[in-house]
């Protein structure tokens, strides 16, 4: 299932692999995720409620 949804993400969002491994928890938000690219850059990507739902079926599934 991880797997799967850092896929999702990685596509949806077209992140970088050193992006998504850099992600933090507090970086996803309700509708979006901040990105720190090259340079430090910031950036805001929203993401589809497809993404979003595995993200929540991953957090339920992790505390059980």
């Amino acid at each position: 299932m991880r797997d799967k949804l850092m896929l999702l993400i990685l596509f949806d969002c077209g992140l970088r692999v050193s992006e998504l491994t850099a992600l933090r928890l507090d970086d996803i938000g309700d509708h979006s995720i901040k990105v720190r690219g090259k340079a430090s850059k910031e950036r805001i990507l929203y993401i589809i409620p497809v993404v979003k739902r595995q993200m929540n079926r991953y957090d339920k599934e992790k505390i059980h």
